[in-house]
């Protein structure tokens, strides 16, 4: 065994299961990368895991290397967006859109997820809504190629056009217009900025047959229970359930099941802590060295990440859960029984959204002299 890889190697031999430690060590592309990175055909470096034949195994292993010290850390999100745009780009057939959806991503969107990955600060939704930027974008070029124009022949007509024969979702390609005016791509267009008419709330008493059948039905996994009941209790976002970390639930003296989301403790109630319990007892992928020592309250099916927000966001719509319309419903209940500062400070949300919510829901705390004294 290679001295650099023994950490991987311990890894690898002690988790619980070795016989599918072994099939996956049977992947020829696996096999392949390991021996050459052993014998030092190949770096122990970033670089090595780069254009290789297969992506996803690539992926896997760096990150397994990640996780147990044999590289320095790196953004995965940055990382995973920097491989899609690589194959959105390769797919491209024509040089002038391929040019200018480069020149989109790299100065609008990874400029600044560069900034942000390095303080540590890109999330999931930032990665996922610029994929969705650059999709439109692309699909946008197409539509002005099938009505034969270039992108500097854009007229009014044309935005008007795409904007009445496809989905809300085309909307979105604003931003990318607005950009290309900007630095003399297209011509000046109006591109009109839309606003959602309705904001998608639950009524209560689905809200609460929801939560029944959260605590009821145990053909549901533990660990999608357990992100229902603080999406439908405490109004939390996927992407921030999916990122949670187990000391964020404790025990108190006691006896009461607390959570913390921002820096207050907030009661669990019985029955639904008992939920929480089980699940912090039994977490799901941590018996392969990718995640025998997860922090994660949700650890994910790749070597020290959580679970994708995307995972849950499926699962739970499967279970028959609107995600929105939950979180917005809880969020009206919330504001009903405390003061929306309060709501705020407690939940991990600005002030700003839980007045907001407090209004729609017919509450008025504007009397309410001080809510932090």
């Amino acid at each position: 065994m290679s001295e650099p890889l023994k950490p991987l190697h311990e890894g690898i031999s002690a988790q619980p299961h070795p016989r599918s430690a072994l099939t996956w060590l049977r992947n020829p592309d696996v096999r392949d990368l390991l021996s050459a990175i052993a014998t030092g055909a190949r770096p122990l470096a970033h670089t090595t895991f780069d254009d290789h034949r297969s992506p996803r195994t690539a992926m896997h292993l760096r990150e397994l290397f990640i996780g147990h010290g044999l590289l320095d850390p790196i953004d995965r999100n940055l990382l995973h967006f920097e491989a899609w745009l690589d194959r959105v780009l390769a797919e491209l057939t024509d040089p002038d859109h391929r040019h200018l959806i480069k020149q989109f991503a790299t100065w609008h969107h990874l400029r600044r997820m560069r900034h942000l990955a390095a303080a540590g600060e890109l999330h999931w939704g930032t990665a996922r809504a610029a994929k969705q930027d650059i999709s439109v974008a692309r699909d946008f070029l197409r539509h002005l190629s099938e009505r034969g124009k270039l992108p500097s022949q854009c007229r009014q007509a044309d935005i008007d056009h795409w904007l009445a024969t496809g989905p809300t979702t085309r909307s979105t390609a604003r931003t990318f217009v607005r950009w290309a005016v900007r630095n003399q791509h297209l011509p000046h267009v109006e591109f009109p900025y839309r606003k959602a008419e309705t904001r998608p709330v639950l009524d209560q008493n689905e809200r609460l047959r929801l939560l029944r059948e959260t605590l009821n039905n145990h053909h549901i996994p533990l660990h999608h229970r357990a992100a229902a009941v603080l999406l439908l209790l405490y109004a939390q976002p996927l992407t921030r359930i999916a990122s949670m970390r187990c000391e964020q639930i404790t025990r108190t003296d006691d006896g009461e099941t607390v959570i913390v989301f921002d820096d207050q403790p907030v009661p669990v109630p019985h029955p639904f802590d008992e939920i929480l319990q089980e699940h912090l007892a039994d977490r799901p992928n941590m018996n392969t060295a990718a995640n025998r020592a997860s922090a994660w309250l949700f650890p994910g099916y790749r070597p020290g990440q959580h679970l994708h927000p995307g995972h849950l966001m499926k699962k739970l719509r499967e279970n028959g859960i609107h995600l929105l319309g939950a979180r917005n419903a809880t969020l009206r209940a919330l504001v009903l029984t405390m003061p929306p500062p309060v709501a705020a400070q407690a939940l991990g949300y600005s002030t700003q959204i839980t007045e907001q919510h407090a209004k729609q829901a017919g509450n008025t705390w504007a009397t309410y002299a001080s809510y932090r004294r």
